[in-house]
């Protein structure tokens, strides 16, 4: 199993990059989260979503991340500075991996030369509808068997805001790295109206 390589860039038009990420190998655990910049406190919120899944992880991906919004509201009461932040995460076992997400940073799995989103998108109306940080959330849960040559993918909006799915599918390379590096240099290239933060992580499974 080849597992994975990340890629995490400030968007242009943000002051601070909101974007945060987990790759822990020891888990199988893999997350991406993008910290809401309206109103504010979604740098924080990102950050704190990462560090809190990464740390009370208990072997059930939905339960963690019930968990971890959990004790992100019950801080936001005391800390007025905390926003909002999507996640979407991963969790590798055996033959099978789990899939949660909240808000609308993608999931997609690359299988036999086709892409497929395996996320849900909480939004309507271009507002979030589902976030880390809301008192009551109703998170996106899957589980599927893994097979030969998969290859999953989880990212923020700056990148399927600039690439379409067909144009990452068309990208895809030898091994992560290359993968995420060929990803970069394509958003790079094509003109961006709004330059948003961009996180992708590349898991390549057996």
């Amino acid at each position: 199993r080849g597992l994975g390589d990340v890629y995490k860039r400030q968007g242009r038009d943000h002051e601070e990059n909101e974007d945060s990420f987990l790759i822990d190998m020891t888990k199988n655990l893999f997350a991406v989260a993008d910290g809401v910049t309206i109103p504010f406190g979604g740098k924080i919120a990102s950050e704190k979503a990462i560090t809190y899944l990464k740390k009370y992880f208990n072997g059930n991906l939905l339960e963690s991340i019930l968990n971890c919004n959990k004790k992100i509201c019950e801080e936001k009461k005391k800390n007025k500075r905390i926003g909002y932040t999507t996640i979407s995460a991963i969790h590798i076992k055996n033959k099978f991996f789990e899939l949660v997400n909240l808000g609308d940073s993608p999931i997609f799995l690359i299988r036999e030369e086709k892409i497929k989103k395996l996320s849900e998108s909480h939004s309507f109306e271009s507002r979030l509808t589902q976030v880390i940080g809301m008192e009551n959330i109703s998170p996106y849960a899957s589980s599927l068997e893994v097979e030969k040559n998969d290859i999953l993918i989880l990212c923020t909006d700056g990148i399927t805001n600039v690439l379409s799915e067909n144009e990452i599918l068309s990208l895809k390379a030898k091994n992560p790295k290359v993968f995420v590096e060929k990803v970069l240099e394509k958003c790079e290239e094509k003109h961006q109206v709004y330059d948003d933060d961009k996180t992708i992580i590349v898991i390549f499974l057996g």
